[in-house]
């Protein structure tokens, strides 16, 4: 094919979604990008990823992670790490929750 009518960047736990609930109208092609790996069965993922009491996003594995650096406040500066494999953060344990600064919320309500 050499056309799609939808993009989807990401397969992680939103664009898997996303692509599945576009791609029910059989008119409609999806095409899912993922830069990471994307094993077909639950075989081929690497066993570290299967095991819910391993966090490998606290101790990332080359290839499975893209390092994004973070500013947690105007003095505390850190880098959080995003899955990159098929289900994303989701697979690698890896969900995040940092707090807004009251600068963000300051900007928001502006």
């Amino acid at each position: 094919m050499d056309h799609y009518d939808v993009v989807v960047v990401g397969a992680g736990a939103g664009g898997s979604v996303v692509a599945a609930r576009l791609s029910e109208n059989p008119d409609r092609s999806v095409l899912v990008l993922e830069a990471g790996d994307a094993p077909r069965s639950r075989d081929d993922y690497p066993p570290e990823l299967l095991d819910a009491a391993v966090v490998p996003g606290a101790a990332p594995t080359a290839g499975r992670h893209w390092p994004y650096p973070v500013q947690l406040t105007d003095r505390q500066a850190t880098t959080i790490f995003r899955g990159r494999v098929l289900g994303g953060c989701s697979a690698t344990n890896g969900g995040y929750f940092i707090r807004a600064r009251t600068a963000d919320f300051d900007d928001w309500e502006a």
